[in-house]
This record gives structure tokens, C-alpha cells and sequence, in this order.
């Protein structure tokens, strides 16, 4: 055990301190609340009753804590936003009850912002590869090209896509595909393969049988059900 020793007890656990430091960076919810109650209970023993030390000791974790915060990606504007109401209210408490409440639900307020910081930039990043994909649907695209053109790795992307979309990667590039498709269908006389190749296929059959699938349709007949409709207006 690594820690400040007075009068003999461990006053300070500074290896709580960093293992709790750690997860909090990682936003590791549960680790985090493990660690922080271990703190806990080493402070509050070798400072049995005495309430200000307990409390100057909390008051130094929070700022600790804030850092590593900061540090694991929440913004800096509202954990100093947040920081500074709330110090306020730990100086009118004088419960040691009270106090542990307090950091811990301090702790639970860090870990949201990091977390919501990392669901803000996953969104963020997925936006970008899917304004890239409806941007460059025509050409030779792959999960790997458009997470490089992303800054993600693959995997990563590919997981956003499932997690925040609901669909995978080449879900999502076929719907944008076929949907420019069915567009040129209706508003150019085109053959079949030159559409095919004009939204990024390189043979009409591969891309029959994908608009059949997706649309439960040839392209053929989908062209002929839209002039057909397009008559009764003429």
C-alpha cells in the first residue's frame, strides 16, 4: 500500500488515488466507484470525526478527479461550470455521511460529461463517413477507405455503424447507392448497366440483384411502374 502515514494510519492512499484516477480517465463507471469507496474508507478511518480534514481531503480529490475528467475527454468549460456551484455546496455540509454522498455523486457527474463526450464524437465521426459515402458512392469505396478518410480505424467505424445507425457499412453505402439509382431510373433513359456503373457496380446483374433485393423489384420493372404512373398525369 502507497500513501501519506500519520501517526501511524494510512491518512492518504495514493494508490487508490491513481487506480481511481485511471478509471476515471477511461470513463470506467464501475471500476471508478470501486475505487473511490476503497479512498473512501481509508480516509474516513484515519480521520475518524474530524469533519474539515475529511472534507479538505474531498475537496482535493474533486480536483484531482475534475483533471482526470478533462483529461478522458469531458469538456473543460462544463466541468468548470459544474466544479464551481458545486464546492459551494460541499462547504455547507458537515456530515460525513453527507460528504461521501456528495463525492460520489460528483463522480457519477464526471463520468457522465466523459461519456457523453464520447458519444457526441462518435456521432460526430460517423456523420463525417456517411457525408463521405453519400459524397463518393460511385467510386471503388470500402470500410477501410472511408475510415481512413474518417480518422478511424476500421473496426471502430464499423461499430458505430451497428451501434449509432442501425445498419453496417455496406448497409448503408447500398441504400445510398440504390436510392441514386431509382433517382436515374425515373429521370433519365439510361440502360440498366450504365446506371449500374454510374452508382458504383461494375455489372448490371450484381446490381439487379441487389435492387431486387433491396426494393423487392428489377430495375427494369420499377422503371416501367414509374412511366406507367407518370402516364395518368399526362
Amino acid at each position: 500500500m502507497i500513501g501519506i502515514i500519520i501517526n501511524g494510519i494510512l491518512a492518504h492512499p495514493l494508490d487508490k488515488e491513481y487506480e481511481l484516477i485511471r478509471r476515471v480517465r477511461a470513463g470506467d463507471c464501475t471500476g471508478a466507484k470501486e475505487k473511490l469507496n476503497e479512498w473512501l474508507t481509508y480516509v474516513l478511518f484515519a480521520n475518524v470525526d474530524n469533519v474539515d480534514t475529511i472534507k479538505m481531503r474531498i475537496l482535493e480529490l474533486l480536483i484531482i478527479l475534475s483533471r482526470a475528467a478533462v483529461e478522458g475527454g469531458a469538456p473543460i468549460k462544463k466541468i468548470l461550470e459544474y466544479n464551481s456551484g458545486c464546492v459551494n455546496d460541499l462547504f455547507e455540509i458537515n456530515d460525513i455521511e453527507a460528504l461521501c454522498l456528495w463525492i460520489k455523486k460528483v463522480l457519477d457527474r464526471l463520468l457522465e460529461e466523459i461519456n457523453n463526450a464520447e458519444i457526441d464524437e462518435g456521432l460526430a465521426v460517423l456523420e463525417n463517413a456517411m457525408e463521405h459515402i453519400t459524397q463518393y458512392y460511385n467510386e471503388k469505396l470500402t470500410l477501410e477507405s472511408v475510415a481512413k478518410a474518417a480518422s478511424i480505424s476500421p473496426s471502430h467505424l464499423s461499430h458505430l455503424f451497428k451501434d449509432k445507425a442501425g445498419c453496417t457499412f455496406v448497409e448503408f453505402l447500398t441504400k445510398v447507392r440504390i436510392d441514386s439509382a431509382k433517382h436515374l431510373l425515373r429521370v433519365t433513359k439510361l440502360s440498366v448497366l450504365e446506371i449500374a456503373l454510374a452508382v458504383g457496380y461494375d455489372s448490371s446483374s450484381h446490381f439487379s440483384s441487389l435492387f431486387s433485393r433491396y426494393e423487392g423489384i428489377s430495375p427494369v420493372r420499377y422503371r416501367q411502374g414509374f412511366m406507367e404512373k407518370y402516364k395518368r398525369f399526362l
